[in-house]
């Protein structure tokens, strides 16, 4: 008896699943039936209604609503494959996001700090007291008025240039 039952049981469901299809005619209207639409001999082309699955009808092309489809194909459930792919990419662009900000970071403090010491060899040039320098042979030598005077206009020019 149970096996009786078991077939009909079968038999409906198959029968209620077997050869539906939606399609979409020239004036973008829905429709559901069992008979292919006029005008389409390719089974490829019809969607079946129980799977979801967005394909594009040859009225579709006619018409050119190829708007309707894209948007169908881009809420198609993606792959794990993609999925990953996907995850992968935004970790590295994340990743290359934090390097950039860590690397400005670093920039910037090197800046501060460069332009902290310009600004005290500036107040040391301005002193007036007198300055000593060691040349390419090791010699000391002390600056005239006149390298004090190119020596402060570099250093201004390098605190306006790093002191943003």
């Amino acid at each position: 008896m149970k096996r009786i039952i078991l077939v009909i049981f079968v038999s409906f469901i198959s029968n209620t699943y077997a050869g539906i299809t939606k399609w979409v005619d020239e004036n973008n209207q829905v429709h559901y039936s069992d008979q292919p639409p006029p005008g389409i001999t390719s089974k490829k082309s019809l969607v079946n209604s129980l799977v979801d699955t967005p394909t594009q009808t040859t009225n579709e092309i006619e018409t050119g609503d190829t708007k309707k489809t894209e948007e169908q194909l881009s809420s198609e459930p993606k792959t794990i494959a993609e999925r990953e792919i996907e995850l992968k990419k935004t970790l590295k662009e994340k990743q290359e996001a934090a390097d950039k900000s860590a690397k400005e970071q670093a920039n910037q403090k090197n800046n501060l700090a460069n332009c902290n010491n310009a600004k005290i060899s500036l107040k040391g040039l301005q002193s007036g007291m007198r300055m000593m320098d060691i040349d390419m042979n090791g010699e000391r030598f002390y600056l005239d008025d006149m390298q004090r005077q190119q020596r402060i206009s570099d250093t201004q020019e390098d605190i306006n240039r790093l002191c943003k």
